[in-house]
């Protein structure tokens, strides 16, 4: 998933998901707004919602971060989403790939 020129965008998995993290990439951005900075950053989120903004966050990288280190996280719940907030002219990037938790004795 790639956020372009500060374009924000969301994945969901509307289903119990083994997410698996391949590479992270946030480049050093910031913008000044209403009296304080917003930087870049991924969130990885679960919930039994659709609304993003209601589920919560198990796991959140901000900028700067580049990283190839596989990480690992098993979403148990009717919804799973990744998502990428971006801001100014940089291309930021997360790598993964999930697939479809049937039981927790998978793991």
């Amino acid at each position: 998933m790639r956020s372009v020129r500060g374009r924000n965008c969301t994945f969901s998995m509307i289903q119990p998901t083994l997410l698996i993290i391949t590479r992270i990439r946030i480049l050093p951005n910031q913008k000044y707004t209403n009296s304080s900075f917003v930087v870049p950053y991924v969130q990885i989120l679960k919930g039994e919602t659709f609304d993003s903004n209601d589920m919560n966050v198990v796991a959140e990288f901000t900028r700067p971060t580049v990283s190839d280190e596989v990480l690992k996280f098993t979403l148990f719940g009717s919804h799973a989403a990744v998502r990428m907030t971006s801001y100014g002219h940089q291309d930021n990037e997360i790598w993964f790939s999930y697939s479809r938790i049937s039981e927790p004795s998978q793991f």
